[in-house]
């Protein structure tokens, strides 16, 4: 005789790659094996309404079908499972799920700025907004034998 503990769930903030299927991690022990449940955005989530979500066999884990033509961005919001038994609940932690999105940041051709050795150079950055956050870092292609290349990882706010 065991209620109900939660022992694997998905990160609080869980972004997922639009291109997988999604999957919503939701296990539990207990004594007799509890029974799953999940809400959505705060409201009971009937997974049996929906042909592309399905649970793990013996656990609450959600997976979602993308594969099959669903749209990842339909899924967004604020999940929480529910795991239960007769002798009580256990709960998952609050979800956040949301979709990546890549930053389209089209290509420039700027032209070349002669700078002498030693001094200051400003160089713009306005990466288009993206999620997660990009993390922006700046290369250089060196092709000239006397030229020496250094690369330096910065972050926007550093300029």
């Amino acid at each position: 005789i065991q209620p109900p503990t939660i022992t694997k769930q998905s990160v609080k903030n869980y972004i997922v790659d639009p291109r997988d299927n999604i999957i919503i991690e939701c296990e539990a022990q207990g004594n007799p094996h509890p029974t799953f449940t999940w809400t959505r955005n705060g409201k009971f989530y009937n997974v049996a309404k929906d042909p592309k979500v399905s649970f793990r066999r013996r656990a609450g884990t959600l997976v979602i079908d993308i594969y099959g033509g669903g749209r990842p961005e339909d899924y967004e919001g604020e999940y929480q499972c529910f795991a239960r038994n007769q002798h009580g609940t256990a709960l998952s932690n609050k979800i956040l799920l949301q979709v990546s999105r890549s930053p389209l940041w089209p290509k420039e051709n700027l032209d070349p700025v002669v700078v002498n050795e030693g001094a200051s150079l400003i160089l713009q950055c306005n990466p288009p907004p993206g999620l997660p956050p990009p993390v922006i870092f700046w290369m250089s292609s060196c092709k000239w034998e006397r030229l020496v290349c250094v690369f330096q990882l910065l972050d926007c706010e550093d300029i």
